[in-house]
Protein backbone atom coordinates (compact mmCIF):
# COMPACT_ATOMS: atom_id res chain seq x y z
CA UNK A 1 0.00 0.00 0.00
CA UNK A 2 1.58 3.36 -1.07
CA UNK A 3 1.27 6.20 1.94
CA UNK A 4 0.74 10.02 0.57
CA UNK A 5 3.00 11.23 3.82
CA UNK A 6 1.80 14.65 4.57
CA UNK A 7 4.30 14.90 7.63
CA UNK A 8 8.28 14.49 8.14
CA UNK A 9 8.64 10.83 9.26
CA UNK A 10 12.22 9.81 11.33
CA UNK A 11 13.64 6.84 11.86
CA UNK A 12 13.97 6.65 15.99
CA UNK A 13 12.50 4.11 18.70
CA UNK A 14 10.87 4.80 21.51
CA UNK A 15 8.42 2.57 24.13
CA UNK A 16 4.91 2.19 23.38
CA UNK A 17 1.92 0.59 24.69
CA UNK A 18 -0.88 -0.48 23.41
CA UNK A 19 -3.78 -2.27 23.26
CA UNK A 20 -7.51 -3.36 20.99
CA UNK A 21 -10.00 -0.60 21.42
CA UNK A 22 -12.52 -3.49 21.29
CA UNK A 23 -11.26 -5.58 24.17
CA UNK A 24 -13.54 -5.36 27.02
CA UNK A 25 -10.56 -5.35 29.34
CA UNK A 26 -7.48 -3.35 28.38
CA UNK A 27 -4.35 -5.79 28.40
CA UNK A 28 -1.58 -3.36 27.49
CA UNK A 29 1.54 -4.99 25.27
CA UNK A 30 4.84 -3.34 25.02
CA UNK A 31 6.76 -2.83 22.12
CA UNK A 32 8.71 -0.14 20.32
CA UNK A 33 7.83 2.28 17.54
CA UNK A 34 10.29 2.52 14.44
CA UNK A 35 9.35 5.99 13.19
CA UNK A 36 6.99 8.60 14.02
CA UNK A 37 5.26 11.56 12.99
CA UNK A 38 2.77 13.96 14.26
CA UNK A 39 0.36 12.02 11.08
CA UNK A 40 1.06 8.48 12.80
CA UNK A 41 3.94 5.78 13.27
CA UNK A 42 5.00 2.30 12.53
CA UNK A 43 5.83 -0.22 15.24
CA UNK A 44 6.36 -3.80 15.90
CA UNK A 45 3.05 -5.68 17.12
CA UNK A 46 3.52 -9.11 18.64
CA UNK A 47 0.03 -9.93 16.53
CA UNK A 48 -1.44 -8.48 13.21
CA UNK A 49 -4.35 -6.29 13.04
CA UNK A 50 -6.88 -5.53 10.35
CA UNK A 51 -6.73 -2.23 8.31
CA UNK A 52 -9.24 0.21 10.10
CA UNK A 53 -8.98 -1.51 13.72
CA UNK A 54 -8.22 1.12 16.12
CA UNK A 55 -5.58 0.68 18.88
CA UNK A 56 -5.59 2.67 22.12
CA UNK A 57 -2.01 3.96 22.64
CA UNK A 58 0.36 5.31 25.22
CA UNK A 59 4.00 5.95 24.54
CA UNK A 60 6.54 9.60 25.79
CA UNK A 61 8.39 11.58 23.68
CA UNK A 62 12.00 12.52 25.23
CA UNK A 63 11.34 16.37 25.03
CA UNK A 64 8.57 15.44 28.15
CA UNK A 65 10.15 12.04 29.62
CA UNK A 66 7.98 12.12 32.37
CA UNK A 67 4.55 11.88 30.50
CA UNK A 68 2.84 9.63 28.44
CA UNK A 69 0.71 10.40 25.49
CA UNK A 70 -2.56 9.17 25.08
CA UNK A 71 -3.89 8.51 22.14
CA UNK A 72 -5.68 6.71 19.94
CA UNK A 73 -5.01 5.35 15.99
CA UNK A 74 -6.14 3.33 12.93
CA UNK A 75 -4.34 0.39 11.30
CA UNK A 76 -3.42 1.19 8.14
CA UNK A 77 -2.06 -2.27 7.35
CA UNK A 78 -0.02 -4.64 9.56
CA UNK A 79 2.19 -7.01 7.48
CA UNK A 80 4.72 -10.17 9.00
CA UNK A 81 8.17 -9.23 10.16
CA UNK A 82 11.33 -11.03 11.59
CA UNK A 83 11.17 -13.34 14.15
CA UNK A 84 6.92 -13.86 14.27
CA UNK A 85 6.45 -9.70 14.84
CA UNK A 86 4.10 -7.57 12.24
CA UNK A 87 5.26 -4.30 11.53
CA UNK A 88 1.75 -2.05 11.73
CA UNK A 89 1.33 1.24 10.13
CA UNK A 90 -1.10 3.74 12.03
CA UNK A 91 -2.49 7.25 11.90
CA UNK A 92 -3.52 9.18 14.65
CA UNK A 93 -7.06 9.64 15.00
CA UNK A 94 -7.96 11.44 18.25
CA UNK A 95 -4.53 13.65 18.93
CA UNK A 96 -4.90 17.14 20.04
CA UNK A 97 -3.15 19.76 19.13
CA UNK A 98 -0.66 20.18 21.96
CA UNK A 99 0.58 16.45 21.15
CA UNK A 100 0.80 17.31 18.02
CA UNK A 101 3.06 19.81 18.22
CA UNK A 102 5.27 17.84 20.79
CA UNK A 103 5.91 15.25 18.50
CA UNK A 104 6.44 17.82 15.86
CA UNK A 105 8.99 19.67 17.75
CA UNK A 106 10.71 16.39 18.37
CA UNK A 107 10.87 15.61 14.41
CA UNK A 108 12.22 18.94 14.19
CA UNK A 109 14.94 18.60 17.12
CA UNK A 110 16.02 15.25 16.12
CA UNK A 111 16.83 16.27 12.55
CA UNK A 112 18.65 19.25 13.65
CA UNK A 113 20.55 17.27 16.78
CA UNK A 114 22.09 13.98 15.69
CA UNK A 115 25.58 14.98 16.95
CA UNK A 116 23.67 14.71 20.34
CA UNK A 117 22.75 11.06 20.12
CA UNK A 118 25.49 9.60 22.04
CA UNK A 119 26.84 12.51 23.97
CA UNK A 120 28.42 10.38 26.61
CA UNK A 121 32.21 9.70 26.90
CA UNK A 122 32.74 7.01 24.53
CA UNK A 123 35.96 7.66 22.91
CA UNK A 124 37.49 7.42 26.54
CA UNK A 125 35.76 4.38 27.98
CA UNK A 126 37.61 0.89 27.96
CA UNK A 127 34.66 -1.15 26.41
CA UNK A 128 35.23 -4.93 28.04
CA UNK A 129 32.95 -6.49 25.18
CA UNK A 130 31.08 -6.05 22.14
CA UNK A 131 28.44 -3.51 22.13
CA UNK A 132 25.39 -4.15 19.95
CA UNK A 133 22.89 -1.43 18.83
CA UNK A 134 19.40 -3.01 19.02
CA UNK A 135 16.34 -1.78 20.57
CA UNK A 136 15.24 -3.34 23.99
CA UNK A 137 12.48 -2.61 25.93
CA UNK A 138 13.47 -2.35 29.70
CA UNK A 139 11.95 -1.19 33.00
CA UNK A 140 13.94 0.88 35.11
CA UNK A 141 13.24 1.39 39.04
CA UNK A 142 15.55 3.12 41.93
CA UNK A 143 14.91 1.39 45.52
CA UNK A 144 13.87 3.30 48.68
CA UNK A 145 15.71 3.05 52.11
CA UNK A 146 13.77 0.01 52.30
CA UNK A 147 15.38 -2.11 49.32
CA UNK A 148 11.86 -1.79 47.21
CA UNK A 149 11.23 0.11 43.47
CA UNK A 150 7.80 1.82 44.46
CA UNK A 151 7.66 3.01 41.09
CA UNK A 152 8.89 1.61 37.66
CA UNK A 153 9.16 3.96 34.36
CA UNK A 154 10.06 1.86 30.92
CA UNK A 155 12.54 3.10 28.08
CA UNK A 156 14.15 1.85 25.18
CA UNK A 157 17.60 0.51 25.59
CA UNK A 158 20.01 2.12 22.53
CA UNK A 159 23.13 0.06 22.64
CA UNK A 160 24.08 -2.45 25.39
CA UNK A 161 27.08 -5.46 25.72
CA UNK A 162 27.37 -8.55 27.91
CA UNK A 163 28.41 -6.23 30.91
CA UNK A 164 26.32 -2.52 30.36
CA UNK A 165 24.11 -0.40 28.48
CA UNK A 166 23.15 2.78 27.43
CA UNK A 167 19.73 4.08 27.78
CA UNK A 168 17.87 7.10 27.97
CA UNK A 169 15.91 7.83 31.25
CA UNK A 170 14.28 10.77 33.14
CA UNK A 171 16.49 12.49 36.16
CA UNK A 172 18.03 9.45 38.10
CA UNK A 173 19.08 10.07 42.11
CA UNK A 174 21.32 7.54 43.26
CA UNK A 175 24.00 4.97 42.28
CA UNK A 176 22.57 2.24 41.32
CA UNK A 177 19.21 0.95 39.46
CA UNK A 178 17.01 -1.89 39.11
CA UNK A 179 16.36 -3.38 35.63
CA UNK A 180 13.31 -5.79 33.91
CA UNK A 181 14.50 -6.23 30.30
CA UNK A 182 12.76 -8.03 27.88
CA UNK A 183 14.68 -10.23 25.50
CA UNK A 184 13.19 -10.99 22.43
CA UNK A 185 14.82 -14.85 22.69
CA UNK A 186 12.16 -15.17 25.78
CA UNK A 187 9.56 -12.59 25.30
CA UNK A 188 7.66 -14.28 27.92
CA UNK A 189 9.57 -13.50 30.89
CA UNK A 190 12.31 -10.91 32.10
CA UNK A 191 15.73 -10.19 33.03
CA UNK A 192 15.96 -8.76 36.46
CA UNK A 193 19.61 -7.22 36.99
CA UNK A 194 20.78 -4.65 38.81
CA UNK A 195 23.23 -1.83 37.51
CA UNK A 196 25.67 0.96 38.49
CA UNK A 197 25.40 3.97 37.29
CA UNK A 198 28.74 4.81 35.29
CA UNK A 199 27.53 8.38 34.05
CA UNK A 200 24.55 10.23 33.13
CA UNK A 201 24.00 13.52 30.61
CA UNK A 202 21.41 15.96 29.91
CA UNK A 203 20.58 16.10 26.28
CA UNK A 204 20.53 19.49 25.26
CA UNK A 205 19.20 21.39 22.33
CA UNK A 206 21.62 22.15 19.73
CA UNK A 207 24.19 25.35 20.73
CA UNK A 208 22.04 25.51 23.95
CA UNK A 209 22.10 25.19 27.57
CA UNK A 210 18.63 24.39 27.52
CA UNK A 211 17.84 20.42 28.26
CA UNK A 212 15.69 18.39 26.87
CA UNK A 213 14.50 16.82 29.83
CA UNK A 214 15.65 13.26 28.96
CA UNK A 215 19.39 11.68 30.33
CA UNK A 216 21.46 9.59 28.15
CA UNK A 217 23.08 7.01 30.83
CA UNK A 218 25.56 4.35 31.12
CA UNK A 219 25.36 1.77 33.70
CA UNK A 220 27.62 -1.85 34.49
CA UNK A 221 25.66 -4.85 34.99
CA UNK A 222 26.80 -5.83 38.47
CA UNK A 223 25.88 -8.62 40.93
CA UNK A 224 25.16 -10.52 37.68
CA UNK A 225 24.30 -14.64 38.56
CA UNK A 226 25.15 -17.53 36.85
CA UNK A 227 21.57 -17.92 34.62
CA UNK A 228 21.05 -14.26 34.24
CA UNK A 229 25.06 -13.89 32.88
CA UNK A 230 24.00 -17.08 30.20
CA UNK A 231 20.66 -15.54 29.32
CA UNK A 232 22.47 -12.37 28.12
CA UNK A 233 25.53 -13.58 27.02
CA UNK A 234 23.44 -16.34 24.76
CA UNK A 235 21.15 -13.32 23.49
CA UNK A 236 24.60 -11.24 22.77
CA UNK A 237 26.32 -14.19 21.26
CA UNK A 238 22.96 -14.74 19.15
CA UNK A 239 22.63 -11.29 18.04
CA UNK A 240 26.25 -11.25 16.71
CA UNK A 241 26.16 -14.92 14.74
CA UNK A 242 22.66 -14.33 13.60
CA UNK A 243 21.14 -11.48 13.66
CA UNK A 244 20.48 -10.63 9.67
CA UNK A 245 19.94 -6.65 10.62
CA UNK A 246 23.37 -6.84 12.12
CA UNK A 247 25.73 -4.92 10.03
CA UNK A 248 29.10 -7.49 8.97
CA UNK A 249 31.89 -7.29 9.25
CA UNK A 250 34.58 -6.17 5.89
CA UNK A 251 36.01 -9.73 5.27
CA UNK A 252 33.81 -11.59 7.07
Amino acid sequence: MLEKRKSVRIEKPLTIKYSLETEDKKSWDISFIKNVSEAGILFDTNKQFHAGENLLLMFKIPLDPYNWIETKGSVIESLPHTGGSFSTRLKFVSINEDQKKLIRDYVVWFLGNKVPEIPLSSQNEKRKAERIYKSLIVSYGMRNHLGVVEKWDITTVMNFSKTGMVFTSAYICGNEIDFMIRLPSRPYESLNIRGKIIESKALRLSNSAVSTGTFLTRVEFIDLKDDQNKMLCDYVDWLINNDPDRPKKEGA
